[in-house]
């Protein structure tokens, strides 16, 4: 593939948001041996992208299942390169399933993952 491009960690902010935005598609890459040690920050940071997920993460994480409960994008076996170019190949002429992918990703995180959302639950907790 020619139009991939890999570049090196950039900072939170402005120019990685705006990054995210500018993708096709974005990527989380875990190794098989990771379960459940938390949700990747950068999933809280593609989902309110507005742009389509794939995850190579263990099928019973919480990353897998947040992204199957945002309808954000796909999950493959991590540590299987060929089922990650297989479902990259096989998006590359779906854009308008990847542009809902990506829409649907963006609802959840104002819904569910946002700062004022998550406030509330605090309270809520706090409360009871």
């Amino acid at each position: 593939m020619t139009n991939v491009h890999f570049i090196g960690m950039q900072p939170m902010g402005g120019p990685c948001e705006a990054m995210c935005r500018a993708a096709d598609l974005l990527l989380i890459n875990q190794r098989p041996a990771v379960m459940d040690m938390s949700l990747p920050s950068k999933l809280t940071t593609y989902l309110p992208a507005g742009r389509p997920v794939l995850a190579a993460v263990n099928d019973a994480s919480e990353t897998a299942r947040e992204i199957r409960a945002s309808g954000a994008g796909w999950v493959v076996p991590p540590g299987d390169p060929h089922a990650l170019a297989d479902v990259i190949m096989s998006l590359a002429d779906r854009v308008h399933e990847l542009d809902e992918a990506g829409r649907a990703g963006a609802r959840y995180a104002k819904d569910h993952l946002s700062r004022d959302v998550s406030l509330r639950e605090i309270e809520a907790i706090l409360a009871a």
